[in-house]
C-alpha cells in the first residue's frame, strides 16, 4: 500500500472518529495532517478546528504554519509562528521557520525592500520579541533594525528600539535613545502623541546621568 492509499484509508478513519468525538482536537490535527500530505486545500479548516478546540497545543501552530509556508504564503504562516513563539519563546523549530520566513518575505520584495508586508512583519517580530524576553531587547532590536536598513529615514523604528532599551534600564542606550529623541521632534505628525510622550521621557531620564 503506497503513500496516497495510506493517507486516504487515515482520512476515512478520522471521519469516523470525529463523528463519534467531535470536540477531540487531536483528531481534527491528523485529519488536517493526512489532508495536506495529499495536497488538500481543505486541510486549514481541520488545523484551525483543531486549534479552536485547544488553543494552547503548540505543535497545531506548528502544523498549521507549516502546511501555509509550504504553500508559500509566508505572511500568513507567520502569524501562526508568531503564536507559537508566544506559547514556547525557546523552541528552536519556530525561531528557524520565522527566520526563514522573513528572508522569504524580503526576496519577494527585494525590488521594493520598503514594502509595508515586510515591514509590518518586522514589526510584529520586533513587538513579539520584547513582549516575551525577560532579561534583554536583543532579539527585537534585530527585527526593529530590519526596518531601518529598508527605511532609515522613518522614525518610528528608533523609537522602538529606544523604548526597548528603556524597558531594560540599559544606560548605554543613551545615543539611540536621543537618536529616536530627534527622529521623533522633527516628525512628530508621523508619530502618535503616546510614543511621542514615551520617547521624550526616556531622553530626559538619560539626561540626568
Amino acid at each position: 500500500m503506497g503513500e496516497y492509499d495510506v493517507a486516504i484509508d487515515a482520512i476515512e478513519d478520522l471521519n469516523k472518529a470525529i463523528e463519534l468525538n467531535p470536540a477531540n482536537a487531536d483528531f481534527y490535527a491528523k485529519r488536517g495532517c493526512a489532508k495536506s500530505n495529499l495536497g488538500y486545500e481543505n486541510a486549514i479548516e481541520d488545523f484551525d478546528k483543531a486549534i479552536e478546540l485547544n488553543p494552547n497545543n503548540i505543535e497545531f501552530y506548528k502544523n498549521t504554519g507549516a502546511y501555509i509556508k509550504k504553500n508559500k504564503d509566508f505572511e500568513s504562516a507567520l502569524e501562526y509562528y508568531i503564536k507559537a513563539l508566544k506559547i514556547d519563546p525557546d523552541d528552536k523549530d519556530i525561531k528557524e521557520a520565522i527566520d526563514y520566513i522573513v528572508n522569504k518575505i524580503a526576496e519577494g520584495y527585494s525590488e521594493s525592500f520598503s514594502d509595508i508586508e515586510y515591514i509590518k512583519s518586522c514589526y510584529q517580530l520586533g513587538d513579539v520579541y520584547l513582549e516575551i524576553d525577560k532579561e534583554k531587547p536583543d532579539r527585537a532590536i534585530s527585527y526593529y533594525r530590519k526596518i531601518i536598513n529598508s527605511n532609515k529615514y522613518k522614525p518610528q523604528p528608533y523609537i522602538k528600539i529606544g523604548l526597548a532599551y528603556k524597558k531594560f534600564n540599559n544606560i548605554l542606550s543613551q545615543d539611540i535613545t536621543f537618536f529616536a529623541f530627534d527622529a521623533c521632534m522633527e516628525c512628530q505628525n508621523e508619530v502618535n502623541l503616546e510614543d511621542q510622550f514615551e520617547i521624550s521621557a526616556s531622553s530626559s531620564r538619560f539626561l540626568e546621568f
